[in-house]
């Protein structure tokens, strides 16, 4: 999984992209664990619900913050 990512001196990462919404993914190289790469997995596997959640969650965030 980690071949899909650009290798950095510290870190993996990819910039991902769906409908106009972009993300990046990073993983430090000293947090590599199964489960990173599990999570790496999901991540890819699930590209759309991924990105809508994560804005669906800042844009919550973001309300809530502008109530205060």
């Amino acid at each position: 999984m980690l071949e899909q990512l650009a290798e950095l001196e510290d870190r993996y990462e990819k910039e991902l992209e769906f409908n106009f919404s972009q993300m990046l993914v990073s993983f430090d190289k000293d947090e590599i664990s199964e489960v990173a790469k599990s999570i790496l997995k999901h991540v890819l596997e699930n590209l759309e619900t991924t990105i809508n959640s994560a804005l669906k969650y800042i844009g919550e965030k973001k309300i809530l913050r502008n109530r205060n």
